[in-house]
């Protein structure tokens, strides 16, 4: 409750938001005692102001157990449930540690929809050795899941990561905002009308930030990506809404 509280303070400060939606989403959300997991949960959505629940985690975090448990929160408030999937070359999930297949996500999003929750995927651009085609791919694949909605980050080189070591030698290329920004144009065209798009960039915390550095000046991200959206018309047909 104080920690809702804090943030509710810090984003009055910005908008005039009056209802929220109550986000977990700092290492693994069900990574705990189904029993307590509830309790949590369940405090923060009794308060009248939430609307919903998001919850960041993992496919190898989610038992059935669990997702019962979710799936009565659901019956409440909306849930949504936030897989960390990031690609689906399983070249690369291995070789950035993600822990499981391919084929668990597959049958984690099934288990989601059929419990009646929201499975959302995340993915990341950009990540070592994946080429344009390695990442709509990855794209193609969630979709095809059956995900209800997408959160595309760009890869961040944060300090003190493994990955940190290798860029400074050289070995791991990023794209440019402007090349980040045509693959994701490519990429939203191609997922179902109705895949809700609950992110399209994010922006690693500057303190430990090492690159991309266009990352961090999130303004000017979302001016450049707006501009593009508008230029290359991906609105025509759509029901697209840009909010920050």
């Amino acid at each position: 409750a104080s920690q809702i509280e804090r943030a509710k303070k810090r984003i009055e400060g910005k908008t005039d938001a009056k209802k929220f939606i109550a986000y977990f989403g700092v290492g693994s959300a069900t990574h705990g005692e189904v029993g307590r997991l509830e309790e949590i949960f369940a405090a923060a959505l009794a308060l009248p102001e939430v609307v919903g629940l998001s919850l960041g985690t993992r496919c190898d975090s989610l038992d059935d157990e669990k997702i019962a448990m979710l799936a009565r929160l659901n019956e409440k408030k909306p849930v949504w449930v936030e897989l960390g999937f990031q690609t689906a070359n399983e070249a690369t999930a291995k070789a950035i540690n993600r822990g499981s297949g391919s084929e668990l996500f597959l049958e984690t999003v099934k288990k989601l929809n059929g419990a009646g929750l929201e499975p959302v995927a995340h993915l990341i651009f950009s990540l070592p050795g994946e080429t344009e085609e390695d990442m709509l791919h990855s794209v193609d694949f969630v979709a095809e899941a059956g995900i209800k909605g997408v959160k595309i980050h760009m890869l961040s080189i944060l300090t003190g990561t493994p990955m940190e070591k290798d860029y400074r030698e050289g070995k791991i290329p990023l794209l440019t905002l402007e090349e980040y920004t045509d693959i994701l144009i490519k990429a939203l065209r191609r997922l179902p009308r109705d895949v809700v798009i609950h992110r399209f960039t994010g922006d690693g915390a500057k303190r430990d930030l090492v690159a991309p550095l266009w990352t961090a000046d999130k303004k000017r991200v979302l001016n450049y990506i707006r501009r593009e959206f508008e230029r290359q018309e991906l609105w025509q047909g759509s029901d697209l809404e840009v909010r920050s």
